[in-house]
């Protein structure tokens, strides 16, 4: 079926686990399991009231309750879940809804962590009892609501996120792996929508990394799969994944990251918390320092355009 070959495609690639959209089913999951390939399943629409980017399920606290119940006695267990996605961009009015039901799932599985993924970092803080790992999605590749690629948003965005939580979650962010053409409306923009090339995704995946993330969920294999086919895919695919093997073949061998450097060239540096940083964000290289046994490695990343020096 189209579905298996899609999981056997997606297998061959560097990657544990899977957000899923919308239903699974125990099969589904036990697929999953017999490959150790975990999954974080969505529970956005059980969400009392919820109903941004995916029907609401939960009519009411009752019905919510009931719903996160059935769920977690199904499915709590499963050896296949890693956690439940449960926030997806939410705008502040849900932030309140998103905090109850976070909590009454962990008073009925305080065995798995709850996922938000936010675009907008500096309303994080305000969701802070609402998950337990954090991630952001920033995507500049042919953003063309944005006047130019900024790519130091990727170093941006979760710089504020980890402030936003007062570094104290975990936060798996959401590099760019997709065509800003297959959201947007045709116009006379279009031209600027494309895939990123692997050397810009292997950027934004390491300015996150740098920016204190440590895990990496890359959006997303199944537009990939929606909108390519043949030669097209295969490059596509082949990016994605040397871009993502780049950083675990680091992370398999490096265990704790000593601090992250963030260097602006000709702009004053302080010491906060000690972390090494550079005031302003133009111009700018990101890097960080892991403890490889008693070794230290040293990685860099620039965060725009055109060549810069670390030192």
């Amino acid at each position: 079926s189209q579905d298996g070959e899609r999981l056997a495609t997606y297998l061959k690639g560097p990657f544990n686990c899977a957000v899923q959209y919308g239903k699974l089913s125990r099969a589904d999951l036990d697929r999953y399991a017999a490959h150790d390939l975990l999954v974080m399943m969505d529970v956005r629409g059980y969400i009392d009231g919820y109903n941004h980017g995916t029907p609401c399920l939960g009519k009411s606290q009752e019905e919510s309750r009931a719903a996160f119940r059935r769920i977690v006695s199904e499915y709590g267990n499963h050896p296949a879940l890693l956690g439940w996605y449960i926030v997806d961009e939410a705008p502040r009015k849900f932030h309140r809804k998103i905090t109850e039901a976070n909590r009454f799932l962990h008073e009925i599985d305080p065995n798995h962590p709850t996922y938000a993924v936010m675009d907008v970092p500096g309303v994080i803080s305000s969701l802070l009892p609402g998950f337990d790992v954090i991630g952001v999605d920033p995507y500049p590749i042919g953003n063309f609501w944005r006047k130019a690629e900024d790519v130091s948003i990727c170093s941006r965005h979760p710089e504020r996120a980890r402030k936003g939580t007062l570094g104290m979650r975990p936060m798996w962010n959401v590099p760019q792996a997709f065509n800003w053409e297959w959201y947007r409306n045709h116009n006379a923009n279009e031209a600027r929508t494309r895939m990123p090339s692997f050397a810009e995704m292997a950027n934004m995946n390491w300015q996150s990394v740098a920016a204190g993330a440590n895990g990496l969920v890359l959006y997303s294999f199944e537009p990939l799969c929606k909108h390519l086919e043949g030669a097209e895919f295969d490059r596509a695919w082949g990016d994605v994944c040397r871009a993502a093997e780049e950083v675990n073949r680091l992370a398999s061998r490096c265990t704790t990251i000593v601090f992250a450097l963030r260097n602006t060239l000709g702009a004053n540096h302080h010491v906060l918390g000690g972390t090494l940083w550079r005031e302003g964000l133009s111009r700018r290289i990101n890097g960080g320092v892991w403890r490889h046994g008693d070794r230290r490695v040293c990685a860099g990343v620039r965060a725009v355009h055109g060549r810069r020096q670390l030192s």
